[in-house]
């Protein structure tokens, strides 16, 4: 009898869930046609990336456009490059279809933008499959897991920033392949290829810390001699791409990047945007703990017909957490750590979004 119940109840919570995944979707769906279809700069950091990367359309060389800000091309550019050399090509193949180099300009980061968002739902949906190869089969077999994950579109910032023209889906999606990597090369040398993906995403938005942290953190239980390394490569490659685009730029690389973002944080901006933001997760976190209720349920019956030992007591009473679960789990932390810069004057929600998506 319990059992029917527990079925039909599982059954009727995720016909609910599907439903408003659904809803949240269609909305999505719409938004992002409209945004792609706007000619024009949406958001207060469209426009400098617009101007950026039509500079390098223009022929300027990447590193000139960190150069002296007082001298031609007259830009401030706040963020690293990746971003900017993954929308010129797109952009450049846009012009001839839309004559209109701006627009092609903005659409091209939008696309990279949107193309991102979905990569950070296979990266989620992957991830949350463990170590166990993925097949379509294994997706089909659960519903509720992407159905979980592809509610992460619904949340408000991710639907807002995944049709314009910023750089941060880039960098989530980028440190979310990377931590793929990490889980599925785990115990060989494979697990090394993450280290150009987790550097990416640094050098396409540098606060976005929570996929290399975690990676590292998860690494050093499982295997320390390759997490050390990992994290040299990541050090090497990043520390060695700065120093160049320094050298190139004159030395105007840092006031660009550092100087110019090295605002001060309030406490009174960070509260309201906390305050906020956990009104705004309180159905997250209502979840998490159903979760963790069944998970204990589920211990406990698994657990009757053993002997009653200290063992067994702990067991029902901590549920047993996989690598995958501490796996987000740091990434979780470091994402709530990183939330904090949301306090920084001329910040926005975009803080959470590694928090959100852990």
């Amino acid at each position: 009898m319990f059992t029917r119940l527990t079925r039909i109840a599982t059954i009727l919570t995720t016909g609910l869930l599907f439903l408003l995944v659904a809803a949240h979707l269609v909305f999505f769906g719409s938004r992002t046609a409209h945004l792609l279809s706007y000619p024009y700069p949406l958001d207060y950091g469209e426009g400098p990336l617009q101007a950026q990367v039509s500079a390098l359309l223009r022929g300027t060389p990447i590193w000139a456009i960190y150069a002296d800000p007082g001298a031609a091309p007259f830009l401030v550019v706040n963020y690293p490059p990746v971003f900017h050399l993954i929308v010129a090509p797109l952009a450049f193949i846009l012009v001839p279809f839309i004559h209109d180099t701006p627009h092609a300009v903005l659409l091209a980061g939008r696309l990279v933008s949107l193309f991102a968002s979905l990569g950070c739902v296979a990266a989620l949906l992957v991830t949350a499959r463990g170590s166990r190869p993925t097949t379509k089969s294994h997706i089909l077999a659960n519903p509720g897991s992407w159905l979980i994950v592809l509610a992460l579109l619904g949340i408000p910032i991710v639907r807002e920033w995944s049709s314009v023209m910023r750089v941060d889906m880039l960098g989530l999606c980028l440190g979310l392949c990377g931590l793929v990597l990490v889980q599925r090369g785990l115990g060989s040398r494979q697990v090394l290829w993450a280290a150009p993906l987790l550097t990416l995403a640094l050098l396409t938005k540098p606060s976005l810390l929570a996929a290399p942290a975690a990676a590292f953190i998860w690494l050093c239980f499982r295997d320390w001699r390759r997490a050390l390394l990992l994290a040299l490569l990541i050090g090497l490659l990043s520390l060695s791409t700065i120093g160049l685009l320094q050298f190139a730029s004159g030395g105007w690389f840092w006031l660009h990047v550092v100087q110019a973002n090295a605002n001060p944080w309030d406490f009174d901006l960070a509260h309201s945007f906390w305050r906020d933001q956990i009104a705004l997760m309180l159905p997250l976190i209502a979840a998490g703990g159903l979760g963790l209720l069944a998970l204990i349920w589920m211990q406990i019956t698994r657990t009757k017909t053993q002997p009653d030992t200290i063992q067994r007591r702990l067991h029902v009473i901590v549920p047993t957490i996989s690598n995958t679960q501490l796996l987000a789990l740091y990434y979780t932390l470091f994402g709530i750590m990183t939330a904090f810069g949301v306090g920084k004057l001329g910040a926005y929600t975009n803080y959470f979004l590694e928090a959100y998506a852990g």
